[in-house]
């Protein structure tokens, strides 16, 4: 009556959306986590496959270019992981982020990161210096400064920008999108006008957050794609390393068929090296 089914069935849309979300952020978030675990895994391993290979005398020429890639992926995420464990402590505002108005349907909430969710979410998709202390800003600033952090930085650093920022933000907790259901909750008024307003309110801020439930499962996917790969890829150079171990490290010595068994092992490394540094995209 006076709309008043409308606005239920609007507020109802609206708090079951809030719930998925809630779902979706936090088993997104759990499989970035998990997929930064495993590449710490991986990085680990495949510096002892880097030595070992390194340590053959009379490599051939090719076999030595693709040991150079590897250390140069090796090199480039021991760089970003030192880059944004500096980033993060000294900005725990990182950790802590006023949303204020700058995302989406947000109007208040404070987003918040613990150290290894934030960390997760830089080394999977990027990290760039904005070039000054988020703790010496406020404000929107201040939130536009980590929105670019937590994005990438520019796109032509890598990352996904102020757009991709907006999304990752959201990873970071309860982000308020409850802006256009507040009045609606706090209403009460029974005119048919009214509720109808609210109703369209509620709806609005609905397919809003079912955006961004759409948005978490492709990073999800992703990421689960991402993970899986680097541990098939770790478990196949495993099976080469134990092989190969046995080998004399004269490369000279050995027979073509160990040649080219040592040769699909660095080819492994160098997939397996270059996965430590792959960016998710599906944003």
């Amino acid at each position: 009556m006076f709309g008043g089914d409308e606005k239920d069935k609007a507020l109802k849309r609206y708090e079951k959306a809030v719930a998925r979300f809630e779902d979706s952020r936090e088993e997104c978030l759990e499989s970035i986590e998990e997929l930064q675990n495993q590449r710490e895994h991986a990085r680990g391993r495949l510096r002892e496959y880097w030595d070992f290979l390194s340590s053959f005398r009379n490599k051939p020429k090719e076999f030595c270019v693709k040991l150079e890639k590897i250390q140069v992926e090796l090199d480039s995420y021991d760089s970003r992981l030192r880059e944004a464990m500096k980033e993060l402590d000294s900005n725990p505002e990182l950790q802590a982020v006023g949303v204020g108005g700058a995302v989406g349907l947000a109007g208040a909430g404070v987003a918040a990161l613990g150290p290894t969710a934030a960390m997760s979410i830089a080394m999977t998709f990027g990290t760039a210096s904005t070039g000054t202390a988020i703790s010496t800003l406020s404000g929107a600033a201040a939130t536009k400064a980590a929105l670019a952090w937590l994005g990438g930085g520019a796109l032509a650093a890598g990352g996904g920008g102020m757009a991709a920022g907006n999304a990752l933000l959201a990873l970071a907790g309860p982000v308020g999108w409850g802006i256009a259901a507040v009045g609606v909750i706090g209403g009460g008024v029974l005119y048919r006008k009214k509720n109808l307003e609210q109703a369209e309110k509620a709806n609005k801020a609905a397919a809003e957050v079912e955006i961004e439930i759409r948005k978490f499962k492709l990073i999800y996917r992703e990421s689960e794609l991402l993970r899986h790969e680097v541990m098939d890829n770790v478990k196949l150079c495993d099976k080469y390393y134990n092989k190969c171990s046995r080998y004399k490290c004269n490369y000279d010595s050995l027979s073509e068929e160990m040649q080219y068994e040592l040769g699909s092992f660095v080819q492994e490394v160098n997939s397996g090296s270059a996965l430590l540094n792959r960016k998710l995209g599906g944003m």
